[in-house]
């Protein structure tokens, strides 16, 4: 369960029942009961704070850049806005708010298909996103009926390299997910 309250709109729930989550380097996406996927960043102790907003600025961006266009949003999750979680709880109901960081996060509607983390190899595809100002796809998740693409997601609209500075103690955090799979 994870209570979420939207800064820019007023959508509003109290509690959202999470039915699994996939996590990926800088975030968990929680997918629920009703069509929807919420990405929350983790509280990453190797990857400073400043690196980890400017990667989710970098996403939400290209979120919106996205909604924009009208071929993007035949293949892109429909983008719901940023959202401030109150916490997040594992499937026993232990608080773990502090994995994350909870003024990070956004709700998307949830893609079906089986993703797949890659390029994107078509160039008309690939030169919409770009056209779009959606310059990071390099390394994005895709779905395909088997000849064409029907879902993109984890793209953002350049891509941030960590730095010196990005890693405060590399070797002190082993990148290891929050929740068990599948709850």
């Amino acid at each position: 369960m994870t209570k979420l309250v939207q800064r820019e709109s007023q959508w509003i729930s109290d509690e959202v029942k999470i039915n699994y989550y996939e996590c990926g380097s800088f975030g968990c996406v929680f997918f629920d009961d009703e069509g929807f996927a919420i990405k929350v960043f983790k509280n990453k102790s190797n990857v400073s704070r400043n690196h980890i907003e400017q990667v989710f600025k970098f996403e939400t961006d290209a979120y919106e850049l996205a909604m924009q266009d009208s071929d993007l949003k035949k293949i892109v999750p429909t983008y719901h806005g940023k959202l401030l979680c109150d916490s997040v709880h594992d499937s026993k109901g232990n608080d773990i708010s502090n994995k994350f960081h909870l003024d990070l996060a956004y709700k998307m509607t949830k893609l079906s298909g089986r993703f797949e983390k890659k390029s994107i190899e078509d160039e008309l595809v690939r030169k919409k996103f770009e056209s779009a100002g959606i310059n990071h796809i390099s390394d994005v998740s895709i779905a395909t009926d088997g000849m064409n693409i029907t879902g993109v997601v984890d793209f953002a609209t350049q891509e941030i390299e960590i730095m010196a500075d990005d890693v405060p103690d590399y070797f002190t955090e082993l990148i290891q997910d929050p929740l068990p799979k599948k709850y």
